[in-house]
């Protein structure tokens, strides 16, 4: 094959679609409310989300069981306000989080129609 026949770099530029990126163009097509949810099951999601209940939590059951009994707010062994707390964070969650794992799954199938186009 002679170097005379090969087309150039503008020329095969001019056959194909011009790159973009899938990732900007679905960030972009997101709406405020489907960032929230992802921003939420990003951070929800992570290591320093879990410690900071965790710590909280060992904090809240250590007080309540060997502070002075006086200055208890949630005394043993019910509990009953930290239970509250607790479950209000898992039922409020749960469903922010389902809606987040939708969204990236939206754009995993998209990635994958987008790559054979």
């Amino acid at each position: 094959m002679k170097h005379q026949n090969l087309p150039s770099i503008d020329e095969l530029k001019k056959n194909f679609k011009p790159i973009r990126n899938i990732n900007v163009h679905h960030k972009e097509n997101l709406s405020p409310v489907k960032k929230l949810a992802l921003w939420i099951t990003t951070h929800v999601g992570s290591m320093g989300f879990f410690f900071v209940i965790f710590c909280g939590t060992v904090s809240w059951l250590s007080w309540n069981t060997l502070a002075p009994a006086k200055m208890r707010f949630d005394p043993f062994p019910a509990f009953v306000l930290w239970l509250f707390i607790s479950n209000m964070i898992q039922i409020f969650l749960m469903p922010l989080i389902m809606v987040g794992q939708n969204l990236q799954s939206t754009h995993s199938d998209f990635f994958y129609l987008i790559s054979f186009i």
